[in-house]
């Protein structure tokens, strides 16, 4: 069952069609639904460039699904650029965000990996997984302050309160630096 089907999403028959881009959604399997132009609540570029980072992962290490992740992977990409034609060039801290937004989402991947295999580590992973998870959205909200769009306000899980082991995550705050 593709993503689409499973949350509820029925792909209308015959050739794609293109509607607008406020009416086209995309299920990930290659076809398009036709949904309500009046929706409120749609996925902003910081959104869409977390979920292309997951989408690439998944298209990797799950190479069995590979093809339903690549329709996916292109649906996302096509959005991207609608969205990147009416914002303009992104600047160096951009893209320095997107590739936080990356490093995060395979950390957390490796850490929820370690987490569901069971082990001694569990709360140390939480806690490592949190606090990288407010790196992620730290880098989400700067895109969104790019790009506009909704930001993530709990971000309260620091990076500075990892242990030196973990590495240091306080990217941002050397990136204000300089």
């Amino acid at each position: 069952m593709s993503f689409g089907t499973k949350h509820g999403y029925q792909p209308l028959p015959g050739p794609r069609p293109t509607p607008p881009s406020s009416t086209r959604v995309s299920p990930g399997n290659g076809s398009a639904a036709v949904v309500r132009e009046d929706r409120k609540y749609l996925p902003t570029l910081s959104d869409l460039v977390d979920r292309l980072s997951i989408v690439q992962m998944k298209m990797i290490f799950i190479p069995g699904r590979r093809a339903e992740y690549l329709a996916e992977r292109g649906d996302i990409m096509h959005d991207i650029d609608l969205i990147l034609a009416s914002v303009g060039p992104l600047d160096a801290r951009a893209i320095m965000a997107i590739t936080m937004i990356q490093l995060s989402n395979r950390c957390i991947w490796e850490s929820e990996s370690k987490a569901r295999s069971g082990g001694n580590e569990q709360n140390h992973l939480l806690r490592f997984t949190h606090s990288v998870n407010g790196v992620r959205n730290t880098a989400k909200n700067i895109l969104a302050e790019i790009a506009g769009g909704r930001k993530d306000y709990k971000i309260d899980a620091l990076a500075a309160d990892l242990p030196e082991d973990l590495g240091n995550w306080n990217v941002f705050d050397d990136a204000a630096r300089g």
